[in-house]
């Protein structure tokens, strides 16, 4: 039985097709995502895992220990690229070469224990 595709034209599935246009590796889905070669470092095995999260948010984790931050700016990807309700701009090639907007995300700040 094979798993599930990602649903074409996903934020999710450009973010795969951009990483392996980057890296020249597929992403090899398992049950929790992706992993694929990370672009932030020279990668031989695939250490970048790839995943949704609870709300669709795309989440990244280089388990060669780059920071999120170096794979965005590899990437040329902005932190709204990873955010469902955001929305993803167009094929790699626009986000390479620096065409496209970049979109920026308000965050609420956690309050401090005790307060509200």
């Amino acid at each position: 039985m094979s798993e599930p595709a990602p649903v074409q034209d996903s934020p999710i599935q450009n973010i795969l097709l951009d990483l392996e246009a980057r890296t020249g590796h597929r992403p090899i889905q398992n049950r929790k995502g992706w992993m694929t070669r990370c672009p932030a470092h020279d990668d031989k095995d695939p250490s970048l895992s790839v995943s949704l999260g609870i709300e669709g948010n795309i989440l990244l984790k280089c388990f060669g220990g780059c920071a999120t931050e170096s794979i965005l700016e590899t990437m040329a990807w902005t932190w709204s690229d990873l955010y469902a309700d955001e929305p993803h701009r167009a094929s790699g090639i626009s986000r390479i070469d620096g065409q496209g907007n970049k979109g920026t995300r308000e965050r609420k700040q956690p309050s401090p224990r005790g307060r509200s």
